[in-house]
Parts: structure tokens; C-alpha cells; sequence
């Protein structure tokens, strides 16, 4: 399946709660699993991300889960937060930096989780 790591998040909202896990993965087919419950998950490299699970994000969380996007296609970061959190030897198996990054690596489902959540860290 690759190499995995996980970003968690829990979410309280007024109707319901979250415990959601993003798992970018790095293999021939980058990806990012959104982990919804121990046996539901959605891959959001073919699938629009819910916006109900984008409504309880901080802004931190939503960049962190917007730059997973660039990591799993290589992106060398400049900016140095993230260059760290995706650089850190936890993140060595899967983390890869691809020196012909563009953003054309992206499909068009990525394209638009990548939209959508910045509409969320706009708000």
C-alpha cells in the first residue's frame, strides 16, 4: 500500500462528532485517505472531500491537510514549517521530493480539494 503517515483531527460539532484521520501516502498512486470511521474512509485524490468535515478545521489543520496534497507529489517546500513537518524522519519512507514538481501533478479531483479548502481557510 506505501508508505503512510497520519494527521488527526476530532471534530465536536453541534449534532454530531468527528474523529477523522488524514493518511497521506506516498506509492505509485499518491494519495490521501480520510479515515471517517474505523471502516469507512474516503480516498480524496478520486473524491470530493465533504465539506462537513472541513466545517470544525482550524485554519492550521486546514493548510496542513492543503500542503499534505503538495507532499504526496513532491513538493520541496520553502517555507520552513512545513518543510519540517514533511521533512521530519517520521516522514522519510513516504515524503519524496520531486525536483519536476508542477502543478500539473495534481488530477482534477485534487485540484478542487485543494480549492475547497482554501475557500475554508479564507472564511
Amino acid at each position: 500500500d506505501g508508505e503512510c503517515f497520519w494527521i488527526e483531527f476530532k471534530y465536536f460539532g453541534v449534532l454530531e462528532e468527528f474523529e477523522l484521520v488524514f493518511i497521506p501516502c506516498w506509492d505509485e498512486n499518491p494519495m490521501i485517505r480520510a479515515y471517517i470511521n474505523e471502516t469507512s474512509w474516503i480516498n480524496l485524490s478520486e473524491e470530493i472531500i465533504p465539506e462537513k468535515l472541513l466545517f470544525y478545521m482550524t485554519k492550521s489543520q486546514l493548510a496542513l491537510l492543503r500542503n499534505a496534497f503538495y507532499a504526496i507529489h513532491g513538493y520541496k517546500f520553502k517555507n520552513q514549517k512545513y518543510a519540517e513537518y514533511f521533512g521530519h524522519e517520521s516522514n522519510e519512507l513516504w515524503y519524496k521530493i520531486n525536483p519536476n514538481f508542477t502543478e500539473k501533478d495534481f488530477n482534477e479531483i485534487e485540484k478542487s480539494n485543494i480549492n475547497l479548502i482554501k475557500k475554508y481557510e479564507e472564511r
